[in-house]
């Protein structure tokens, strides 16, 4: 970014947290946000996923790039998570609360899913969500 845009929107020593943003969606906005000029958090619940992908966005941006493991629906790994964070940098800016999705234990119709699987997505979607507020 260059001059007035960069004034405008450059997010230099603002600290982020992509929550899911080793992949997809949340890798997208880990990479806006590096772009930016922001250093990040970003959480997987497969560390090596996290740690690959911040490798990539480091290497590409020069930002600062910590990788962590997360299961959101977890409220205990929700606060060893944002505890690194503010051990790393000591504050958070901007979270983006991504992590999230589908459920791949039934068929794309949501009335022929369990009791317990309507569960576990709420978990994801909701709940998890909640707690990284």
């Amino acid at each position: 970014m260059t001059g007035e845009i960069e004034a405008m929107f450059g997010l230099n020593g603002k600290i982020a947290m992509v929550t899911g943003g080793a992949v997809h969606l949340g890798f997208d906005a880990a990479e806006a946000l590096a772009a930016a000029g922001a250093d990040l958090a970003i959480s997987s619940r497969d560390i090596g996923k996290a740690e690959k992908s911040a490798a990539v966005l480091s290497g590409k941006y020069g930002t600062e790039v910590l990788p962590l493991a997360l299961d959101h629906t977890d409220p205990r790994s929700v606060a060893k998570a944002f505890a690194r964070v503010m051990e790393w940098k000591g504050r958070l800016d901007i979270l983006v609360n991504n992590a999230g999705g589908g459920s791949t234990k039934a068929s794309g119709n949501f009335l022929e899913n369990s009791t317990d699987n309507i569960a576990a997505m709420i978990d994801l979607n909701l709940t998890g969500v909640i707690y990284c507020c």
